[in-house]
């Protein structure tokens, strides 16, 4: 099922189109008596708002797709995707005049500085990663992409990119190869200074971690 919100001129094709593809076919519409094109097998009107947000949370419900065509409207929008994150919609598509660029980033290793306390208490910190990895970057790095795309948004306009270090990171990591636990003075180091400034430790894991980035564009 895929919801069309709303049945302007650029939805309502989009919605003719899926249909006649054998897509099943929802269209919110203000007055169904404006849309009699679209009562087609296959086609679902929905009569509603995009500000009526009970009615857009019901019209997502078991959506698998969202085309939102929606006028300069942020507050109906943020509404809309909103719902759909909420239902787990799996593919949102937007219609939109607005250049955009989107940095995609996993995380920033200087959120690592606030396990320093515990990593030296215990030789070890925790996160929720399983035996996953974690793509980890500098937030410097990031920041200096927004600034490059903003240089030259031209190039750079419709396009993502997703950043981290050129490898990517266990949390299962040994105290001797760890820069957290050598920085912090965990007990596998006892003859570290265990007053280690959360600076240093930023050095360290500078030092331990070339701030590189990888880009990737689709």
């Amino acid at each position: 099922m895929i919801l069309v919100a709303t049945a302007g001129k650029a939805g309502t094709e989009a919605a003719l189109l899926l249909a006649s593809a054998g897509a099943g076919v929802r269209v919110l519409v203000r007055d169904v008596g404006r849309h009699e094109g679209l009562r087609i097998p296959g086609v679902e009107l929905v009569v509603g708002d995009l500000r009526d947000s009970a009615i857009v949370k019901d019209a997502v419900t078991d959506a698998d797709g969202v085309v939102l065509v929606s006028p300069a409207a942020p507050g109906e929008e943020l509404g809309v995707v909103e719902a759909t994150a909420a239902a787990r919609v799996k593919h949102v598509v937007k219609l939109t005049h607005m250049g955009y660029t989107l940095l995609w980033s996993n995380a920033f290793m200087q959120n690592l500085l606030a396990m320093a306390p515990r990593t030296a208490q215990t030789d070890s910190f925790a996160a929720s990663t399983g035996r996953g990895r974690v793509g980890l970057i500098d937030a410097r790095d990031v920041a200096a992409v927004a600034a490059r795309v903003m240089s030259d948004p031209g190039a750079h306009a419709g396009k993502t990119y997703w950043l981290r270090a050129r490898s990517c990171c266990r949390t299962r990591t040994s105290p001797t190869s760890c820069p957290m636990c050598w920085a912090a003075g965990s007990p596998s180091h006892p003859g570290r200074m265990r007053r280690t400034s959360a600076l240093s430790a930023q050095r360290v894991c500078r030092s331990r971690q070339p701030r590189t980035t990888l880009w990737r564009s689709s």
